[in-house]
């Protein structure tokens, strides 16, 4: 979406679709309905909008699975249990980060990315 369309949106010269909508809740991790309320846009159009959007990139829901698989790792008392399955997670996720550093250039993703290393 350009500058300009933007613009026109926040004076009141155009009614944004009920897809730009829906993407620009998901931008601002709002549900549609939340973005729209309390604005001019149509109540109308504001009915046919989605309950739900994407509200996480797939490297963020990476990030939230590779942070669930280290915390199980906490709840085993064995310790030979406990290195055995360290392995397997870092072979897993050590191929992905990888990927993702050739992958993603932006500054938001390499923080994610390096979060998780």
């Amino acid at each position: 979406m350009s500058r300009v369309a933007i613009s026109h949106i926040e004076m009141d010269l155009t009614i944004p679709s009920e897809r730009s909508i829906t993407l620009m809740a998901g931008i601002f991790k709002l549900s549609p309905f939340e973005l729209v309320n309390g604005t001019t846009y149509p109540k109308a159009k504001a009915e046919r909008l989605p309950e739900v959007t994407n509200l996480y990139t797939e490297l963020e829901l990476q990030y939230a699975l590779l942070v669930n698989d280290s915390e199980w790792l906490l709840w085993l008392d064995d310790p030979i249990k406990k290195i055995n399955y360290l392995t397997v997670i870092l072979e897993k996720w050590s191929t992905k980060l990888q990927d993702w550093n050739r992958k993603y250039i932006g500054d938001r993703e390499r923080n994610i990315i390096s979060n998780m290393s």
